[in-house]
């Protein structure tokens, strides 16, 4: 990790995940902080940290995604530090 990583912080295994759209103005912020107890950290566990710190956020995780490193994370992938950890909402197009 380097010195100002916006992405982690291993002194207290937080991950900063960023947010976009509804979600970003549902916080009032475009990255969240989340406290992970230990890393690594399945996607799965993630979303359960995401719903209990961000409560305001939970309607909206059923129909949300993370992705890693942009690339969409299953349920049990494992996320560590110095990745870019993305919550992607509801996407609709035409």
């Amino acid at each position: 990790m380097t010195p100002g990583d916006p992405h982690a912080d291993s002194s207290n295994n937080q991950l900063m995940v960023l947010v976009f759209g509804p979600q970003s103005q549902t916080v009032g912020l475009d990255r969240l902080p989340v406290a992970c107890g230990s890393l690594p950290i399945s996607a799965s566990d993630l979303m359960k940290q995401i719903a209990t710190q961000h409560p305001q956020l939970e309607p909206s995780l059923g129909v949300s995604r993370l992705a890693v490193n942009h690339e969409f994370a299953d349920d049990n992938m494992l996320i560590g530090q110095d990745v870019e950890v993305a919550l992607v909402g509801l996407i609709s197009g035409g």
